[in-house]
């Protein structure tokens, strides 16, 4: 029952050589559906990184979200940053980003409002979303010739308007001077 997801939960019996599924699982792979194990709001308070990995099984594998992960994931975003260290958060994200379909992993984080949370924190970068979404379509088409630089393409797209608008930040040394956020 602890299981984020019902295809993580399916379990092989080397006794009775049967896979073992106490969650429907198999229905959800063969229907290609993504679902938690028990309701998503819970699950999500107790781990919010099991959002994230829902949405890399789905975009992985070209799976359907089920609603309720999507309208649970954008209640779950107040304990997003209080309970995830953003190491584990950056992990995750390689891990999704790196994969055969790191812009459907996109458009799933905005869709459910996590996308902010995680790649424009505090609205620094005043990123675009149109903008994202636009170049994230032109791009996907493109990126299957180049399997071993999804990650960096994915950010590439992401923060495309960071390099185009020159973005100032507070330069950590010298507090009272700006530096371009790529020199940062």
């Amino acid at each position: 029952l602890r299981r984020d997801i019902t295809i993580n939960a399916l379990f092989y019996n080397i006794n009775t050589q049967k896979v073992e599924d106490f969650q429907n699982g198999l229905i959800d792979l063969e229907n290609k559906c993504i679902r938690t194990t028990y309701d998503p709001l819970l699950s999500f308070n107790d781990d919010p990184l099991r959002i994230l990995r829902a949405f890399r099984f789905a975009s992985r594998f070209g799976f359907n979200i089920c609603n309720e992960i999507i309208n649970a994931a954008q209640y779950s975003r107040e304990c997003f940053h209080h309970k995830l260290a953003k190491q584990r958060i950056e992990m995750e994200l390689k891990k999704a980003l790196s994969g055969p379909n790191p812009f459907i992993y996109i458009e799933l984080l905005l869709q459910s409002g996590l996308f902010s949370e995680i790649f424009d924190v505090n609205n620094e970068f005043n990123l675009d979303i149109d903008d994202i979404i636009k170049r994230s379509m032109i791009v996907s088409k493109r990126i299957s010739n180049f399997p071993d630089y999804h990650y960096s393409i994915a950010l590439a797209v992401i923060y495309y308007q960071v390099y185009q608008n020159n973005i100032l930040v507070i330069d950590p040394i010298n507090k009272r001077k700006k530096i371009k956020l790529l020199e940062y």
